[in-house]
């Protein structure tokens, strides 16, 4: 059964993760060489489209996997103007002799930017008191 563990992705900034070693079921970490990773992240579980993290194993011996985004890739990442929004994800490794295991899922939390809005107007260095004076 994959190990749940929910991430959090800062909209318009880059974003990199190490997850925990990967385990078989006696606890003791699992040595993923020869291993391929993947990771995919949807809006729900039943959206056609997908973005692909990039997933890396990172230290084979030790079972460590790392996700990442770049800044442009978390830029394109939908939320509501004012809240967060929920993305799901799963991470499966492939061992060499095929067989396919989801490691991890969970919950994306993305949290809107509001550095990076297209159209923004600079009030600095005088802001008006409509916008909360200095």
């Amino acid at each position: 059964m994959a190990k749940s563990i929910d991430l959090f992705i800062d909209q318009g900034s880059d974003f990199t993760v190490q997850l925990p070693p990967v385990t078989q079921a006696n606890g003791t970490v699992l040595n993923l060489t020869g291993y391929t990773v993947e990771s995919l992240l949807r809006r729900s579980y039943t959206t056609r489209y997908a973005i692909e993290f990039t997933a890396t194993i990172t230290n084979a011996a030790q079972g460590l996997i790392t996700l990442t985004l770049s800044a442009s890739e978390t830029s394109g990442l939908q939320t509501s103007a004012l809240h967060t929004s929920r993305w799901v994800y799963d991470v499966v490794i492939t061992a060499p002799n095929d067989k396919v295991t989801r490691v991890f899922e969970g919950i994306v939390i993305i949290n809107p930017s509001v550095s990076s809005k297209p159209g923004t107007i600079l009030l600095t260095p005088y802001i008006p008191e409509d916008y909360g004076g200095l």
